[in-house]
């Protein structure tokens, strides 16, 4: 291949290289909303950790 050819390929590699890194710096500043199943589970999980926390409220209240 002639060094013009080799030049191309390298351009065209380039190209796509920095539209690959923007489009990953435009996707974490732009993340996909939230699924109605990962709002669920993160639901219940705030749900059982306040109500373990307020059992350990209530065992820490009842002991003098």
């Amino acid at each position: 291949m002639t060094t013009q050819r080799w030049l191309n390929i390298a351009a065209i590699l380039t190209a796509a290289l920095i539209l690959l890194a923007l489009f990953a710096a435009w996707r974490s500043a732009h993340p996909r909303p939230l699924t109605a199943e990962e709002i669920r589970e993160r639901t219940a999980a705030e749900i059982n950790r306040i109500e373990a926390r307020a059992a350990e409220m209530e065992r820490n209240a009842s002991t003098p």
